[in-house]
């Protein structure tokens, strides 16, 4: 389980945000400036707050009233950034391998979680003669690599075109649900958020104003922005 309970200022941004995710995906909604990457940042431990806590499977990985902060590396998170981030300069197989300690078994390892995503026969390659969905496939295997206790994913969708959208989408979603792993993902999409998760997260103006299945949050939306966000889906 990821817990996480923040009241930090980012710049002028208040941040608020108290919840926790099980197992599967939450989405995090808002609109532009709300502070969902200053969040998903805090998470990462790349930002530190004011006050808060952050535990993934009871150990704390923030809390700031006892003085403690684990920094990135030992937090256990696997992270897809928005673009993949992957080296241009490394084959697929190497980008995986990256994340992963070292070991003898380090290419088969690579190897079996690009087998799991479908994508081995890319094993070769450089990111750059990938599709998108070929892309984030690779991503999500790297960051699978390091056995990561929690993932989040920053707008995983946002970089495809509208013709791989859906079938990566629903990949993905399969993925995610195999894996069973507390996962965050922002974006922007409610047809993304819809698909990819099971309750919704809606920050504004840095606090969290409503969380609850998609159904939830038509039938009563505690903002305009909410009832326009999942308007139509």
């Amino acid at each position: 389980m990821l817990e996480v309970d923040l009241d930090a200022r980012i710049g002028p941004l208040p941040l608020r945000a108290h919840f926790s995710i099980a197992s599967g995906p939450l989405a995090l909604v808002g609109p532009n400036g709300a502070g969902k990457t200053s969040l998903l940042r805090v998470l990462l431990g790349v930002l530190g707050p004011a006050r808060g806590r952050i535990a993934l499977d009871g150990v704390p990985l923030l809390d700031t009233a006892r003085g403690i902060e684990l920094p990135p590396e030992q937090r256990r998170l696997g992270y897809v950034p928005q673009h993949y981030a992957l080296f241009p300069h490394l084959s697929v197989l190497a980008n995986v391998e990256f994340g992963m300690p070292r070991g003898l078994s380090r290419p088969a390892r690579a190897l079996a979680l690009l087998e799991s995503l479908e994508v081995a026969h890319l094993a070769g390659r450089r990111p750059a003669a990938l599709s998108g969905g070929e892309r984030q496939r690779v991503a999500l295997a790297r960051a699978l690599a390091a056995e990561p206790k929690a993932l989040l994913l920053d707008e995983p969708l946002a970089a495809l075109d509208v013709g791989a959208r859906r079938q990566v989408r629903d990949f993905l979603a399969a993925r995610l649900r195999t894996l069973a792993l507390p996962t965050l993902l922002i974006t922007h999409d409610a047809g993304d958020a819809c698909a990819l998760a099971e309750r919704i997260a809606v920050l504004e103006n840095g606090a969290l104003v409503q969380l609850g299945t998609p159904d939830e949050l038509r039938a009563a939306p505690a903002t305009r922005f909410v009832a326009d966000f999942l308007s139509g889906h």
